[in-house]
């Protein structure tokens, strides 16, 4: 698996991705951190808040990033041993961006909830 770690590419958003990861989970426990009662975790226009839960459940933002991370990073190496190159950019440059956006949806959480 360390062969797919010397391509200079995939090391860099491997890494960006996990520093997004990171910064998440960091982010989540901050604003998370001594608040016991529910609070929001979906919020719709038309219909407002409609899913409410402990806050520890804001957990699993990160955690679906984490996942995606480690699937990507196992197919990222197939596609990489079988000389497919291209996939396995594709794949790893897709972690950065989609950990970006998993960043802004916990800003989000955070802003509705106003916390």
């Amino acid at each position: 698996m360390t062969k797919i770690f010397r391509d200079k590419w995939i090391a860099v958003f491997t890494g960006l991705s996990l520093v997004f990861n990171g910064l998440v989970w960091f982010y989540l426990w901050w604003k998370t951190r001594g608040i016991l009662i529910p609070i929001t975790l979906r919020y719709n226009i038309y219909f407002g808040a409609d899913l409410t839960g402990a806050p520890q459940e804001v957990f699993v933002i990160p955690f679906v990033g984490l996942s995606l991370l480690s699937i990507n990073l196992l197919l990222g190496y197939f596609f990489y041993e079988s000389n497919q190159k291209t996939v396995a950019y594709f794949l790893a440059g897709f972690l950065p961006v989609f950990q970006a956006f998993l960043l802004l949806a916990s800003m989000g959480l955070v802003l509705i909830n106003k916390f």
